[in-house]
């Protein structure tokens, strides 16, 4: 199995996840599209929360270049999306990544994107095999294979989320007398 499977897969299950909240409560992304003066409404939003899911899928369904490619174009997106909202808004937006379980923005946002689209970017080149195959390659191993994708996806919506905050609550730390 190329070795990117796993951390793609894991990538995509959390653009799964985030395109899921986009479509469900797409009200907690449109601030974070008016502060940076792009189109902001729920239909906007929901279509970048499509836009994530079919990315999801192709990675997961079919491997191969296409959805390296799709991916690391949204992770890469959505790194400069957070940048600008950075200097545009402080610490004060939330980036709406998650719908309602967002987190403002901060530094940790623009980091895991850039490099969640630099192993996206990595593996147009190694390309991937699809979920499936990894699955049924990897024999009795298919279960911990599973249980690592779905860890590594939780870890970057961790650190997105929880990251972020805790990167705020340290800066305040570091401002008080």
């Amino acid at each position: 199995m190329p070795v990117l499977t796993g951390p793609l897969d894991a990538l995509a299950v959390v653009l799964f996840v985030a395109g899921i909240a986009k479509l469900a409560r797409p009200d907690a992304t449109v601030p974070a599209l008016r502060a940076v003066r792009l189109p902001a409404s729920a239909l906007v939003v929901r279509l970048v929360g499509v836009l994530e899911v079919v990315a999801a899928a192709t990675v997961l369904a079919f491997g191969g270049p296409v959805g390296a490619a799709a991916a690391c174009v949204l992770y890469a997106a959505f790194a400069v999306f957070a940048a600008a909202l950075l200097r545009s808004s402080g610490r004060d937006a939330s980036c709406g990544c998650f719908g309602e379980a967002s987190a403002p923005v901060t530094g940790v946002h623009v980091a895991v994107n850039v490099v969640a689209a630099a192993v996206a970017a990595a593996a147009i080149a190694v390309p991937v095999i699809p979920f499936v195959d990894a699955v049924g390659e990897l024999g009795w191993e298919a279960p911990a294979f599973v249980l690592l994708v779905l860890v590594g996806g939780g870890l970057v919506r961790a650190a997105l989320t929880v990251g972020a905050e805790l990167q705020l609550a340290m800066g305040e730390l570091r401002s008080a007398p």
